[in-house]
Parts: structure tokens; C-alpha cells; sequence
């Protein structure tokens, strides 16, 4: 028996992937009013925080511990945490071809089962090769892909 995939081939390569773990005090603020350099992914560990966007829909968004956000590259925002000792993990990355999925095109919570161990691959070994990064970066996008494109996981 043979089966045939329509699914939407990526178009992309990663160019440059780096990782990032941030804590804060409540009210610290922090502002990208010229845009975002990369695409990034915005894991809370700890706290809240929240996003407001220049010229995007939605204008606003929450994070609490768990949540997964997606802030595409260019994205004018600022962000404020709004408790003390508020943590983040952040992925980010640029393209060197192609562009990402249209469910990638704007700022967005991303409801993915499993996101803290997904993310944690990429700090459990933070020297590692390059790629061992894109591997991890690719995996995520992957569980992505399956979350937000509706396609079953085999």
C-alpha cells in the first residue's frame, strides 16, 4: 500500500539559531519599537508577562508559566513583566531562504503539549555543535506544525 503526503514542504533554511534564559523583577520593561532582529519563541517559566504590539492583530498579549509565544521577525513590540522574579526561555532565529508557515506570519500563543521539554533540549547542552541546535529547532517546529496545521502526528 502506498501513501501520498500533500503536505506543505518547508521552504526555508536557518541561517543562525540562538538561546537565551532571562529573569526579571516586576515592571522591567523591554522594548523592540524598531522590531525583532530574529524570529523568536518566547517560553515563561516563571511570572507573567505582557506583550503589547505596534500595528499587529492582536494589539495585546499574556503569558504565564507554560504558555508559548511566537513573535515573527520585524514584529515592533514591548514587553513588561507584571510580577517579581518573572523567567523566560527564548529561541531565536533567522532565515536564510524561504520563508516559515502562514500560522508563523503573526504574533501568537502556541498551545503545544510538552513545550518545557521540547525547549529544555536546547539548554541541556547549550555548548553543543550547531547542529544539535537545528535538530532541536527543527523538532520544535515540527510539533508545531503538527499543533496549529490540524495534521495528525504520524
Amino acid at each position: 500500500m502506498r501513501f501520498f503526503s500533500r503536505q506543505q514542504q518547508p521552504d526555508f533554511s536557518v541561517a543562525y539559531i540562538d538561546i537565551m534564559n532571562m529573569s526579571g523583577p516586576k515592571n522591567h520593561r523591554y522594548s523592540c519599537r524598531n522590531g525583532r532582529k530574529n524570529h523568536g519563541f518566547i517560553y515563561t517559566v516563571r511570572g507573567s508577562m505582557r506583550y503589547d504590539f505596534l500595528n499587529e492583530t492582536p494589539a495585546q498579549l499574556f503569558t504565564i508559566p507554560g504558555t508559548l509565544l511566537y513573535i515573527p521577525k520585524d514584529c515592533a513590540y514591548s514587553t513588561t513583566y507584571l510580577e517579581n522574579d518573572t523567567e523566560h526561555k527564548t529561541v531565536q532565529f533567522d532565515l536564510l531562504t524561504g520563508t516559515l508557515p502562514e500560522y508563523l506570519s503573526a504574533p501568537r500563543i502556541i498551545p503545544l503539549p510538552n513545550t518545557e521539554g521540547i525547549l529544555d533540549a536546547f539548554f541541556r547542552h547549550q555548548g553543543t555543535h550547531l547542529f544539535y541546535r537545528l535538530s532541536c529547532l527543527h523538532h520544535l517546529l515540527w510539533q508545531i506544525d503538527i499543533c496549529c496545521s490540524g495534521l495528525p502526528g504520524k
